[in-house]
């Protein structure tokens, strides 16, 4: 560590130097009594870009989150974000290898020596990529110019304007339009008795609550943090025009109406916002785990959480979830929400119980989970965590001693059953959801298809079942054309037509069939 602020001192700064230097000014500021409260929740990310701005003052949490986001989306486009990759492995593996979260601070400081020969210490970062150049206009500061000129509505905008406001059922986008979510909003705003100014900046604090805030966020400071969010966004963002916007608009003291009908001007607000601009990057803390999850590390822990990347299956399957709690609760589901209440959970467990006994997994497998609420593997073996892994094994082990006459389960076995049992749930879903079908088709006609992910799982599944599904759709004719039903309803034309061409095909070729295809008679099959 002290080599590496030695050589930042000295003029040799480079992403591991930075980060030196970032580390030392934290632990002296604890140590002193002294420094920001936002130093107590800082990650690595936050080290490398505190060290690299030094001797820069941030004015708030805010103020330097935003600085951080911003410097590292233009370090993106040079030779060191390789570096920045390194150092977020780099810190993956010391929380992962010492059992520490990755803000934790023991290995905040144990990180420095694993960087002094990796990547991050390569290449020196050149004046004008340090942070005092590449921000120095940087919009997350100055937010929109105050001589902004604002759109003129057309008589369309302002038609639609006014129905936003009068009919508060019309719908005037899409579901997850920034118009609809607007609206959802201005609901909760009034739901939890927020009395905001009845100016456009309301609009910006219901957008903010509707896109970004958490469940637990202090009401009272939705609007310093809609504020900060506003001025953090992506330079790049189509969704800047509407926050500009609405700023300027609350400045010269425009209306709601009014504004709305500048809003409906940008085809961006009758869009989906991107899931960028939906996250919070306007405090220390904030911006590591996402990368992590971006360079491809599956699980992140950090002291106030730990997220886990999701499969492609898992994430269309929790879209399906959602979309099923709105339909049954009349409303989309919000942060809080429970996707299944206590009964459903019981009914789930009961339906678990068969397809172990169907599938023949091994009684202490099911004792593990059923019984013992113990996590099984997942789909490649592996577990979430090192406790997780103790946990099954202690659990898998009692329940051998408790009935020694019975063999020992053989753990890749049971193992390949559950990847059985999650294929088939697959299965199931695309039948059950319109929505989910197709997504699920194009997954496995997908190229990117590695070993142990969930589109493999379902692939391997279908083909293992190839010869028995080849044979069914020869010999019924029935099963052939709801077969072709579903492919051209689902797949469209192109699925309809390779399903025809394997018609007839010799059934022990059936595993040369293409995924998409054996899905579509697996569905049909499986609905008679």
């Amino acid at each position: 560590m002290y080599r590496l602020v030695d050589a930042g001192m000295s003029g040799r700064l480079t992403l591991a130097s930075a980060y030196a230097l970032g580390c030392s000014t934290v632990v002296l500021a604890h140590a002193e009594g002294d420094g920001p409260e936002w130093y107590g929740a800082v990650d690595p990310l936050d080290l490398v870009f505190l060290g690299a701005a030094l001797p820069e003052r941030f004015r708030d949490a805010a103020d330097f989150g935003n600085a951080r986001t911003a410097w590292f989306r233009k370090l993106r486009e040079t030779p060191h974000w390789g570096g920045v990759e390194c150092l977020v492995t780099e810190a993956v593996k010391l929380s992962k290898g010492h059992d520490l979260p990755i803000d934790a601070p023991t290995a905040l400081v144990l990180l420095n020596a694993r960087l002094e020969h990796t990547k991050p210490n390569q290449r020196t970062l050149a004046a004008e990529l340090r942070p005092a150049a590449l921000l120095s206009d940087g919009r997350f500061r100055s937010g929109p110019p105050e001589d902004l000129v604002l759109p003129v509505p057309s008589a369309e905008a302002v038609e639609s304007a006014k129905l936003f406001r009068a009919r508060p059922d019309a719908r005037v986008g899409c579901r997850d339009s920034c118009v609809e979510r607007l609206r959802d909003g201005l609901r909760l705003l009034e739901h939890v008795g927020y009395s905001a100014p009845n100016g456009a900046f309301k609009l910006l604090i219901a957008l903010y609550a509707a896109l970004v805030a958490s469940n637990d966020e202090p009401v009272e400071q939705l609007p310093a943090r809609a504020l900060a969010w506003a001025h953090g966004l992506d330079e790049a963002s189509s969704l800047i025009p509407v926050v500009d916007t609405i700023m300027i608009a609350a400045v010269r003291d425009l209306d709601i109406e009014s504004t709305i009908s500048r809003l409906f001007t940008f085809p961006s607000f009758l869009r989906s916002a991107s899931r960028e601009d939906q996250r919070w990057h306007s405090d220390s803390g904030t911006d590591f785990v996402i990368l992590a999850l971006e360079f491809g590390h599956s699980a992140v822990r950090s002291r106030d959480r730990e997220v886990m990347s999701l499969g492609p299956i898992t994430s269309i399957s929790l879209k399906s979830l959602e979309r099923e709690f709105e339909a049954e609760r009349g409303r989309p589901m919000e942060p809080g929400d429970r996707v299944f209440s206590a009964d459903d959970v019981r009914e789930l467990n009961a339906e678990m119980e068969k397809m172990f006994e169907l599938a023949r997994i091994h009684p202490a497998w099911s004792n593990a989970y059923l019984r013992d609420n113990a996590p099984l593997p997942r789909l490649d073996g592996s577990f979430r965590a090192k406790k997780d892994r103790q946990d099954f094994l202690e659990s898998v082990e009692k329940y051998i001693i408790a009935h020694p006459g019975e063999a020992p389960p053989d753990h890749d076995s049971e193992l390949a059953k559950l990847r059985g049992i999650s294929a088939m749930m697959t299965v199931r879903m695309a039948i059950k959801d319109d929505r989910f079908a197709p997504q699920l088709i194009g997954l496995l006609d997908g190229s990117a298809v590695e070993e142990f992910d969930e589109v493999e799982v379902v692939a391997e599944f279908l083909a293992g079942y190839a010869e028995h599904l080849v044979t069914v759709v020869n010999e019924k004719p029935d099963i052939e054309e709801k077969a072709l039903e579903w492919a051209r309803l689902h797949g469209g034309a192109s699925l309809a037509e390779r399903l025809r061409t394997c018609i007839g095909s010799d059934p022990e070729d059936g595993w040369l069939i293409e995924p998409a295809v054996l899905l579509a008679i697996a569905v049909a099959d499986s609905s008679r």
